[in-house]
């Protein structure tokens, strides 16, 4: 029970002491401590979820992959910029066209809005033969 109550300093001391007596690894003497401790206090360690749900809107990203063709395919920088005017244009696709969702695409970050349309992007030019390098012709060597 020390163990769980001690400073992160004496927790790292304590494995080492484990280690010296025993002959095991230092990994192994803190999933030991570890184990027991939750044994003994019968709770169990908390994991993190594996992904935030998504703060984008479907629809957000439907109509940005509409809009990057039409504007000819810029790069995410390009594509921040031009978003706006395209937005005019698209007037007629009032289905998509909300108060909420015209928010979040002009709030968007460029980093994002690429992140977003990499699979669209690579799915429209896969890599071709020849992109792949044997080990050896990595650096010319």
């Amino acid at each position: 029970m020390e163990y769980a109550k001690a400073t992160q300093r004496d927790n790292g001391i304590r494995p080492d002491n484990l280690c010296d007596a025993t002959g095991w690894s230092g990994a192994n003497a803190r999933r030991r401590v570890t184990t027991e401790i939750t044994k003994i206090t019968g709770k169990k360690p908390v994991v993190p979820p594996k992904r935030q749900p998504s703060t984008y809107q479907s629809a957000t990203i439907t109509l940005m992959t509409r809009i990057r063709p039409l504007a000819g395919e810029p790069c995410d920088i390009c594509l921040a910029v031009v978003i706006a005017d395209e937005l005019e244009r698209l007037e007629c696709s009032a289905d998509l066209l909300t108060d909420d969702v015209i928010h979040q695409l002009l709030s968007m970050s460029p980093a994002t809005m690429e992140r977003y349309l990499a699979p669209v992007r690579d799915a429209r030019y896969p890599a071709g033969p020849g992109v792949h390098q044997a080990r050896g012709d990595v650096h010319g060597f």
